[in-house]
């Protein structure tokens, strides 16, 4: 049987198959949304539209905490 990687680690594998993952050309992106627990394609303008809101206010919230330490 080939060997394609070899892993020290779960944590190890999981580096190594996500470099190999970024290695492969496809049209579009990928993210985990873990408030629905599943995988979004982003492969449209307004995607990418919304996931930026999302990210600016998660960072808007982020530096709130921040401030309050």
């Amino acid at each position: 049987q080939p060997i394609y990687f070899v892993s020290d680690s779960f944590e190890s594998a999981i580096e190594k198959m996500t470099k190999y993952a970024d290695t492969i050309p496809r049209p579009f992106g990928v993210r985990y949304n873990a408030y629905t627990q599943s995988i979004e394609v982003l492969d449209s303008k307004p995607q990418l539209d919304n996931l930026l809101g999302n990210i600016n206010l998660e960072m808007h919230i982020l530096q709130n905490a921040l401030k309050k330490l």
